[in-house]
C-alpha cells in the first residue's frame, strides 16, 4: 500500500494491484457525500436515472456521428444520416423534458433506447 494522501478532507488510499492502481475514498467524519446524488423518493430517482440514460444515448450518437465523420471519404454517409437523425430526435426529448421538468413534472420522463449501437 502507498501513504495515504489527504485531498480537500477526504483520504485517498492508493493501492497497488495487478491492474494498476485502485483508489479508496475515505472521509472518516461523513463516508457518503452529501448531499446525495440522487434524490430520495422513487420516482424522482427513475426521473434522474432516465434522464442519465437518455444523456447516454446521446452521446453515444454523437461519438457515432464524430467516429463516421473522421473517415472522410470512406463515410458511410446513409449510417451519418441515421446518427443525425437519431441526434436530433433525441435533443428535442431532452429539451422537451428539461423543460417538463424546470416546470415540476418529472413523471413523464421515459426514455427508450434510441442508440445505433
Amino acid at each position: 500500500m502507498i501513504t495515504p494522501q489527504l485531498l480537500s478532507g477526504s483520504l485517498i488510499q492508493v493501492e497497488r494491484t495487478t491492474n494498476g492502481l485502485k483508489l479508496n475514498w475515505k472521509n472518516p467524519d461523513n463516508p457518503y457525500p452529501q448531499p446525495t446524488f440522487y434524490p430520495g423518493s422513487r420516482i424522482e430517482r427513475l426521473c434522474c436515472r432516465q434522464g442519465e440514460e437518455l444523456a447516454d444515448n446521446l452521446i453515444d450518437n454523437v461519438v457515432g456521428l464524430w467516429y463516421e465523420t473522421r473517415k472522410g471519404n470512406q463515410a458511410d454517409f446513409a449510417t451519418q444520416a441515421k446518427y443525425q437523425s437519431s441526434i436530433n430526435r433525441l435533443l428535442g426529448v431532452f429539451e422537451q423534458k428539461l423543460t417538463n421538468s424546470a416546470s415540476g413534472d418529472l413523471t413523464s420522463f421515459q426514455v427508450r433506447s434510441a442508440s445505433l449501437r
